[in-house]
């Protein structure tokens, strides 16, 4: 508890410098139409909350960027276990997917802006902008996963989705989580950018770019907050979800397979002679391979 009220408070003194930096600089400038004090900005958002339109404009454009994500994710998925399985299928991926990750979002959205209309622009360019990510955390992901374990299930009659919930999937999920952590901001970003370039009617973007014409400085901060506030509350539900799911899927697999409570170091303390073996031959396989592939490097 003390640690936690440690933390607290070492947040808020934080949060308290950047605010008095704020104050000093907004008062040296004395030009609140380029610079406004925390007041305004306050009082703007206020005026924005308390509004029902808000929330429905930014209900709309989080559903867009979150299926635009969605999207991405399940074609990353596909793709990542498709190129573990065959070389050819990564070789062929791998640079296209390396291109369109280095493709300034500005470049995409005025590309997708002439293809698909402003309707549909946030969702494309949010697919296109989380898919690269997506896609290569889960290939490094896959390629690690533990392969003397995995014998190991299979060994205990272990296989199909039982082995994707007990093995496989807690894993990658490491490599998932810090995917997340980086993919859904700059999602949010992406999603928002899109909508201001394409002026897309009801949406975020917009109200942004009309806070700009009309120079609301205040308003365009304040819609600012909203999208940050957004953009957190959808990582931290999506990270807490990702979390939970590695005890949950290791629990469905158990049960599927007849077993009562079983952990890692359990299986660990069980192994008998073959699977010792077996697992010591795998080190091996993997050992001389990491060799040969320094070689060729």
């Amino acid at each position: 508890m003390a640690e936690r009220m440690k933390a607290v408070a070492a947040a808020g003194a934080v949060a308290a410098f950047w605010l008095a930096v704020w104050v000093l600089v907004a008062g040296l400038v004395a030009q609140p139409l380029i610079l406004p004090g925390p007041g305004a900005v306050v009082v703007a958002l206020l005026r924005l909350v308390c509004d029902a339109g808000t929330w429905a404009i930014l209900a709309g454009s989080g559903a867009r960027i979150l299926g635009g994500l969605a999207l991405a994710a399940v074609c990353g998925v596909v793709m990542a276990g498709a190129s573990v399985r065959s070389l050819t299928f990564a070789r062929l991926v791998a640079p296209a997917l390396s291109f369109v990750k280095a493709t300034p979002v500005a470049c995409v959205v005025v590309l997708l802006l002439i293809w698909l209309g402003s309707a549909r622009v946030s969702i494309a360019a949010v697919f296109l902008m989380a898919l690269p990510g997506v896609y290569f955390s889960l290939v490094e992901g896959l390629t690690q996963v533990d392969q003397s374990l995995e014998q190991m299930f299979h060994l205990h009659g272990v296989r199909g989705w039982r082995l994707f919930c007990a093995h496989t999937w807690r894993e990658v999920l490491p490599f998932v989580l810090s995917c997340a952590r980086a993919v859904i901001g700059m999602s949010w970003k992406a999603g928002v950018a899109a909508e201001l370039i394409g002026m897309a009617t009801g949406t975020v973007g917009e109200r942004i770019y009309q806070a700009k014409l009309l120079i609301e400085t205040a308003d365009l901060l304040a819609w600012t907050v909203l999208v940050v506030a957004a953009s957190w509350a959808c990582e931290r539900v999506l990270v807490w979800l990702l979390r939970a799911s590695g005890p949950v899927a290791w629990r469905t697999a158990v049960r599927a397979h007849g077993h009562g409570p079983v952990s890692y170091t359990h299986l660990r303390a069980h192994e008998t002679d073959s699977y010792l073996v077996c697992r010591l031959l795998l080190e091996k396989k993997k050992h001389k391979k990491n060799i040969e592939k320094k070689k060729f490097t």
